[in-house]
């Protein structure tokens, strides 16, 4: 069994430049989003560790990655060689966990949204339509709000 793709992945964050306990949010698509990802990639979103909650609220942590190498034709790999994006296949191994509710989800996101605000706030100002630039908190609290009124896991991914 796998997860209910869209899924919301947390990846806890590790490293001197990370903040301490940090999840990061991946959307992951589907399951060819999964299972093939640029090595990059899985610097910024590890997933060993990982937590996926789909749309049917059945979490899934992943326990055991395997990578299976870099796919595609001999072209593409050398293009995607030069360029630092080398397409890797990962194998997974995912444990059910207990379901959890909306609420739930909606305050893991809140939680991960305020405790990793670099990866949500755009280095560039954002000017509002007074011409005014707001505050990064006004921005994070928005971004909450906006994930704590959803009705559903649907209306969630939309306001991520």
């Amino acid at each position: 069994m796998t997860p209910d793709f869209p899924a919301i992945g947390f990846c806890t964050l590790e490293g001197p430049d990370e903040p301490e306990g940090a999840e990061r949010i991946d959307i992951v698509n589907d399951e060819v989003d999964f299972t093939f990802s640029a090595w990059w990639r899985l610097r910024y979103y590890p997933r060993l560790g990982m937590v996926l909650i789909g749309s049917d609220l059945r979490p899934w942590k992943v326990v055991r990655v395997v990578d299976r190498g870099i796919v595609g034709s001999i072209g593409g790999r050398i293009l995607r060689f030069l360029t630092q994006q080398s397409l890797h296949r990962f194998e997974h191994e995912l444990v059910e966990l207990s379901p959890i509710s909306l609420g739930q989800l909606k305050a893991r996101i809140g939680a991960s949204i305020l405790a990793d605000p670099d990866h949500w706030i755009d280095d560039d100002p954002i000017v509002d339509e007074n011409g005014n630039v707001p505050d990064a908190q006004d921005l994070l609290d928005i971004r909450v709000a906006a994930v704590q009124a959803a009705a559903s896991f649907d209306e969630i991914m939309d306001a991520l």
